[in-house]
């Protein structure tokens, strides 16, 4: 039964230093989901303004359009 204890007592301990290693990150993981929340509306906005200029512009022009930057 001492084994089991030890080995118990050393998973706790293993378990301890994970959930502080985990916490130690979590600043720079909140900084980074709120980047990429940020960079995502950003997309969002782009690819909307991509569709508007899309359908007024038509098929033809559009396409002339994107010949220029290229």
């Amino acid at each position: 039964t001492q084994t089991v204890q030890q080995a118990k007592e050393m998973t706790l301990a293993g378990n301890r230093s994970l959930a502080e290693q985990n916490l130690l990150l979590q600043p720079q993981l909140d900084l980074q989901k709120n980047e990429l929340t940020k960079r995502y509306r950003l997309l969002q906005e782009l690819f909307e303004a991509y569709q508007l200029r899309k359908s007024t512009l038509g098929g033809g022009c559009y396409n002339m359009w994107l010949l220029r930057f290229e």
